[in-house]
This record gives structure tokens, sequence and C-alpha cells, in this order.
């Protein structure tokens, strides 16, 4: 995908879970943001690229949980996510896309009273 600005990454090959990759400065090139700079220089930059990262991550979980689904023509599944929708005023996900996310999530949840398998385990990532 050399010729592609990706913005976020799940690995379908990955078992049990599936690690999320969001490739931060494709996301500030797609929002316009300079990108010698280390971090947003006010606060609309910060609002914008927080807003901007949490709908790419929500559009990777969707794939790490329902790799099956195909993108869709719009919304948040949609193929390519740009400046526009990444600072839209919604990003509503496809009735069959959510449904199937949610039975695939059911079935990933541990049942009531039984510990969380390792599968769905956090791992801490040191920061800057």
């Amino acid at each position: 995908r050399a010729d592609q600005h990706v913005m976020g990454l799940v690995m379908r090959q990955q078992e049990p879970s599936r690690a999320i990759w969001v490739f931060l400065r494709t996301v500030r090139w797609t929002l316009g943001h300079p990108l010698w700079r280390r971090k947003p220089s006010n606060e609309a930059e910060s609002r914008d690229l927080a807003l901007a990262l949490a709908r790419v991550v929500a559009h990777e979980v969707v794939h790490s949980i329902a790799p099956d689904e195909p993108h869709s023509h719009g919304g948040l599944m949609r193929h390519s996510l740009n400046r526009s929708f990444l600072l839209g005023k919604g990003a509503p996900l496809d009735p069959q896309c959510a449904a199937a996310f949610l039975v695939r999530l059911a079935t990933l949840l541990p049942a009531p009273g039984v510990p969380p398998s390792s599968g769905l385990r956090s791992v801490p990532v040191a920061g800057p």
C-alpha cells in the first residue's frame, strides 16, 4: 500500500486477538497539520486530532472484532476516511455492520463470573 496514505491497520492473521495500528503522522497529514511540528500548535488542532484519532481507532476496532465485514460506501466503515469525514458531525455505522460487530463481540466476551480470556488483554505501551 505504498501509494496510499494508510491511517490505521489491523493484521487479519493475528490470533487470538488482533492488534490495532494507528499511524499518527498520516492522520495529521490527512488533517493538513504541519508534519514538522511534534504536536498540535493550538487547542483547535488538538481537538481535531483527538476526534480524527477516535474515528480511525473506531474504524479499526470494527475491523479487529468483525474482520469479515467489508468496507461500506459511507459512514464509519467507508474505505477512505478523508478530512471532512474525520472532522464531520457524525460517523454512522451501517446497521448490518453494527449487528455483525455486536454478534462477534458477544462471542469474545466471557460469561458473567468468568475471568476474561488472555485474548482480550490490554497491552501497556511506553509513551513519550
